[in-house]
């Protein structure tokens, strides 16, 4: 037997959701969907207004759960748009076709369209999902293709490797130069489009960093010559089970192609190994990303694929 209900942090949820990703890592050996760093961006990043309303935890993200309140699977619409997640533990896959019915009926209104067609909803699926796979094709569901690649990457090897740094640029973690206003810039330039960075975003920020998972000795950066942070990158550790997502890769507009991003994921690579974290896994989202990745050498990959719904989207949704 099992139920489903709305996410309610009033009965511990984002605890459940925790346990529910450690355990689902567990049993994957390592062919993670979400990691904990994942789960909490989704409760504490509000770069999306609309997660600024309490009420958005309750309308994006639906647990399945056991009699005793044991989570199964959970279907999440991370920003309220067209792209859909939905997760299983791996013994309760038989979940998944219940879940996609319930997700595709309350979230069709956030169908994005597609010129003068109709909207599509989306959903990311690995090549360890057969199951799923083969779900979303009885349902219609169109496989576009790769359009995501997750690295595997042994740490203690990595760590090994030499690092290079341009002339006259420091690296330094959060913890020893905590210029979050810096950092918020460098965010803005790298996926904002150099947008101003006003006291709401530093206000923001900060509400950011009380995520359980973030650690500002794991919070790096490469700093110019003026003390402005330029490039960086943050590591979410599941010390549990010895492992460690590498997010937030990220360059200002003015200093590319020197190697920053390089130099700062090779410095946390060097961290994560003095902490005795084994492995570390950061994908890829567009052209440029995998591309960089690509250049720290040799790890296991695997592409994920994105697959859509034609659906009729709603105006009267915002």
């Amino acid at each position: 037997m099992h139920h489903h209900r709305p996410y309610d942090d009033a009965q511990d949820d984002f605890r459940r959701l925790w346990d529910f990703i450690s355990q689902d890592y567990a049993e994957r050996s390592g062919h993670f969907r979400w990691t904990h760093g994942r789960l909490s961006d989704w409760k504490y990043n509000l770069v999306t207004d609309r997660k600024w309303v309490p009420t958005f935890l309750s309308r994006g993200a639906h647990l399945w759960l056991d009699p005793f309140g044991t989570v199964l699977g959970v279907a999440l619409n991370e920003n309220m748009a067209s792209t859909l997640t939905l997760l299983t533990r791996a013994r309760h896959a038989y979940l998944f076709e219940e879940m996609l019915h319930w997700a595709t009926e309350a979230w069709a209104g956030y169908a994005k369209p597609d010129g003068e067609g109709p909207g599509y909803l989306f959903t990311l699926l690995d090549p360890f999902s057969a199951h799923e796979q083969a779900v979303l094709a009885a349902h219609r569901w169109e496989d576009l293709g790769p359009t995501e690649l997750t690295r595997r990457y042994d740490v203690a090897a990595k760590a090994a490797e030499p690092l290079a740094l341009a002339e006259g640029f420091r690296l330094v973690t959060m913890q020893e130069d905590p210029n979050f206003a810096s950092k918020q810039r460098l965010h803005h330039s790298g996926w904002h489009q150099d947008k101003p960075v006003t006291d709401l975003h530093l206000r923001i920020f900060e509400y950011n960093r009380t995520s359980p998972i973030y650690n500002p000795a794991l919070d790096f950066s490469a700093v110019a010559p003026d003390g402005e942070h330029v490039a960086g990158c943050i590591a979410f550790v599941d010390y549990e089970h010895g492992y460690a997502e590498i997010e937030k890769v990220c360059t200002h507009s003015a200093y590319r192609r020197r190697g920053l991003a390089e130099a700062v994921i090779r410095t946390c690579f060097r961290e994560l190994h003095h902490l005795g974290i084994r492995t570390a896994y950061i994908t890829g989202e567009n052209d440029a990303a995998v591309s960089l990745y690509g250049k720290l050498g040799a790890a296991e990959a695997w592409p994920l694929n994105t697959w859509r719904k034609a659906m009729t989207p709603d105006p009267k949704l915002p």
